[in-house]
């Protein structure tokens, strides 16, 4: 249940403190072409999964 629950996060469902520390993350690191939706995207686009 852990795993899905997390799997299935969106950016806003996340604490005050993580949406502002990926706000500035996401533009940085993640390729523009490929949107975040959800948290688990983070990790997948930085192990090339997606």
């Amino acid at each position: 249940m852990w795993n899905n629950k997390l799997r299935d996060m969106r950016l806003s469902d996340l604490t005050l403190q993580a949406h502002q520390y990926l706000e500035e993350y996401i533009p940085k690191f993640m390729p523009q072409h490929r949107p975040v939706y959800v948290w688990f995207d983070v990790y997948d686009l930085e192990e090339k999964r997606l």
